[in-house]
């Protein structure tokens, strides 16, 4: 292996390992600073030389004021231009992927209750649901099913899901399979899990402040089928 792939190699481990938010500040520091130096040389406060490092101050007042205290006055300058250019950057590349039903998914994020009942009342299942909206700046789901006497706690995240604002009230559905793991096997050839596919549809009547939805629940494993309620948790 050349020295060339050694260093591309431990350029990418850096990369990979290095947050992304740490590199956005480096590069604004690293901006800032070029702004700053190309500003004071094209206003002769500083000059250039064949010897390192290259440049050095025109005199000892920069702007009537002292050279360090000038420099440093730029250089805060160019900081802060570097900074603006980037949140409006940041603001431009997140409005990009912005579309009419941003504002829908927003009102539903945060973490809710929800309660299960079969087509006759009985408890089906309850747990938490946290609706988020992930990287895509898609509606993510991520359900908590607590354990209980036949099964193993069951955490899920939905992401096939529908938003049909056309509707009066707004329409809520989607689609998961769940993975249940039994806790007490019934005998040796009982494969221990067992896959459940539902769909779910829901009802969001207020316009703001959406507190509660209100829908039903069809299991397509099985000819099963019952309501389901989620309600927003406080705090």
């Amino acid at each position: 292996m050349s020295k060339s792939d050694i260093a591309k190699d431990i350029t990418k481990i850096v990369v990979e390992a290095t947050p992304k938010p740490l590199w956005i500040v480096l590069g604004d520091i690293l901006f800032g600073i070029l702004l700053a130096v190309a500003f004071l040389r094209m206003t002769d406060a500083i000059i250039t030389t064949t010897e390192a490092p290259y440049l050095k101050l025109a005199g000892t007042v920069v702007y009537g004021l002292p050279a360090w205290l000038g420099c440093m006055l730029v250089l805060l300058a160019g900081l802060g231009i570097a900074l603006l250019l980037t949140l409006v950057a940041i603001k431009a590349f997140d409005e990009r992927y912005d579309d009419a039903l941003t504002p829908l998914r927003k009102s539903l994020v945060g973490p809710w209750s929800l309660t299960a009942t079969t087509s006759d009342g009985a408890p089906a299942w309850h747990g938490n649901a946290n609706f988020v909206i992930d990287e895509l700046k898609k509606l993510r789901i991520e359900l908590t099913i607590p354990q209980s006497e036949a099964y193993e706690e069951l955490p899920v995240n939905v992401v096939d899901i529908s938003l049909n604002p056309r509707t009066e009230p707004v329409t809520i559905t989607y689609f998961c399979s769940m993975r249940f793991v039994k806790r007490h096997r019934a005998n040796e050839r009982d494969e221990g899990t067992e896959i459940r596919e539902f769909f779910v549809r829901m009802e969001r009547k207020q316009i703001k402040n959406v507190e509660k939805l209100n829908g039903s629940w069809h299991e397509l494993t099985n000819p099963a089928a019952g309501s389901i309620s989620f309600e927003r948790l406080v705090g």
